[in-house]
């Protein structure tokens, strides 16, 4: 019995979850059409380059990703996604629509630090540099506010 509750939850975690309070956002993650959010208005997708049991990554997420997409100045016009970028497994649709692993993402990026947070246009433009680490709150939540609107600007 025990290794069968065990082998559920390692099932479970392979498949990701939805975005609740200690889980990941979903995978597989489809980014080719993040572009409806800017068919209206300008729209954001910000991408958390996480590894598993960050501390760090924690707090980002829970500070300044899980509010993002509430928050009535956001609500449609931000997506947040979160990837594994040491996952040489799973597959994520990035813009172009090419299927690419996190790993592969983050190479292409140059991600190396966890947590990083890039913010992209919905058509996987950055035109401003990632946050990487985690700081205070207060000017961390300002800086992705910086980036948030100069992806808004941008389009």
């Amino acid at each position: 019995m025990m290794i069968r509750c065990l082998l559920l939850l390692w099932c479970a975690a392979l498949s990701g979850g939805s975005y609740g309070q200690d889980q990941h956002l979903p995978f597989p993650v489809d980014l080719s059409q993040a572009h409806a959010l800017s068919l209206q208005q300008p729209g954001a997708v910000v991408i958390l380059f996480s590894i598993p049991d960050c501390t760090y990554c924690e707090q980002v997420r829970a500070q300044s990703l899980r509010h993002l997409e509430k928050d009535p100045a956001y609500r449609g016009h931000v997506r947040v996604f979160e990837l594994d970028f040491t996952d040489d497994r799973r597959r994520v649709v990035w813009f172009d629509g090419q299927q690419r692993t996190g790993k592969a993402v983050a190479q292409r990026l140059d991600v190396k630090f966890s947590p990083t947070v890039w913010v992209f246009t919905p058509t996987g433009g950055t035109p401003a540099k990632p946050l990487q680490g985690a700081g205070l709150p207060d000017f961390y939540n300002q800086y992705l506010d910086e980036l948030i609107q100069q992806v808004f600007r941008s389009q």
